[in-house]
C-alpha cells in the first residue's frame, strides 16, 4: 500500500504510516461523505499481512432507523395507533 500511495520513504514504520496518513483520511472521508470505512488489521505473527477494508453507505443505515413500527403499535403516549384510511 505504501508503494501504491508513493510514500514508502517517508513512512517507513506501520504506525508512522496508519496515525499520519490511513487514520486521518478514513475519518475525514467518514465526516464528509456518505461512505462509512472501517479497516481491519489482519496479521501474521507481529506484523500487519493485509487490511480489510469495510465501505458502506450511510444512507441505508439511515432509511432502516427511519423506518415506522408495524401496526398496531403505541405512539409516544402509550396509546395504540390505527390506521385511518378515510383520514391519514
Amino acid at each position: 500500500m505504501k508503494k501504491w500511495l508513493q510514500v514508502e520513504e517517508n513512512y517507513s514504520r506501520w504506525n508512522n504510516f496508519k496515525a499520519r496518513v490511513l487514520e486521518p483520511a478514513i475519518t475525514e472521508i467518514n465526516d464528509k461523505s456518505d461512505l462509512f470505512i472501517d479497516i481491519e488489521q489482519i496479521k501474521r505473527g507481529r506484523s500487519v499481512y493485509a487490511l480489510n477494508f469495510t465501505i458502506k453507505s450511510k444512507i441505508n443505515a439511515v432509511k432502516t432507523e427511519l423506518k415506522r413500527p408495524i401496526f398496531p403499535h403505541k405512539n409516544k403516549y402509550g396509546k395504540f395507533v390505527s390506521l385511518n384510511k378515510d383520514n391519514p
